[in-house]
């Protein structure tokens, strides 16, 4: 039964660390975070055993965002955005890098996304299973892992596998999975309550409760967090 598969589900996740992302910095720091990333993406794919570009296809980035850091010789400066970095950790359990740089050239890491994109292959069969079944191959329910205390309060703790409808119409007091792309790229993961016009947290940590404002733009709703909440079994 489904609900026995559920409730035998304990999730195991790596442990969540600050990474580095797309920094400027000068010149030799620049050179010394691309040359950690690409070690570091070198060893991810060497422990599973795979390609850089079908890799890239199932933890959801463009093929080119890993092929051009794992190609770059010596000298090159590509590095990976943390939102890449916590899904390369998601899907391998091997701790992302931070840059131990000298004083004054040491920049400040950016914040891990709240939550990154639930990987089945590399995930517990029976969770998998679990979710496949709940979300009954429906293009408009995604699977994502919970990685911070963003919202502790309302129930969801890191390492929580979540189910986003992407087709609900966020209300009031709703839980939500937001992006938020103010720092360019392909924009950072939140989850909080949507208090409209506002996303707040509902967390005790006492510096992140500042609101933000949903612009559509900027800042969008991706979708509602439905009440599910998985696990799997430890390994």
């Amino acid at each position: 039964m489904l609900q026995d598969v559920v409730e035998s589900c304990v999730l195991h996740t790596a442990r969540s660390v600050s990474a580095n992302g797309k920094l400027h910095l000068n010149k030799n720091a620049d050179l010394l975070v691309a040359a950690q990333h690409r070690k570091y993406l070198r060893d991810v794919l060497k422990k599973l055993g795979k390609k850089p570009t079908p890799f890239a296809k199932e933890i959801g980035v463009a093929p080119s965002t890993l092929t051009r850091v794992y190609n770059g010789e010596d000298g090159a400066k590509g590095t990976l955005r943390a939102t890449t970095l916590a899904r390369l950790e998601s899907a391998s359990g091997i701790a992302a890098p931070t840059a131990e740089l000298p004083e004054g050239e040491r920049p400040q890491a950016q914040r891990l996304p709240d939550a990154v994109p639930f990987i089945a292959k590399s995930a517990d069969s029976e969770l998998a299973r679990a979710i496949r079944e709940l979300t009954g191959g429906r293009n408009s329910i995604e699977a994502w892992t919970i990685q911070s205390r963003a919202l502790e309060c309302a129930g969801f703790l890191p390492g929580d596998v979540v189910l986003i409808d992407l087709s609900a119409i966020s209300r009031a007091q709703d839980a939500v999975l937001a992006m938020d792309f103010r720092g360019g790229g392909e924009g950072s993961a939140l989850t909080r309550i949507h208090e409209p016009p506002y996303l707040v947290t509902a967390t005790l940590e006492p510096g992140n409760r500042k609101p933000l404002e949903v612009d559509d733009e900027w800042v969008i709703v991706k979708g509602v967090i439905l009440p599910h909440r998985l696990r799997a079994r430890p390994s």
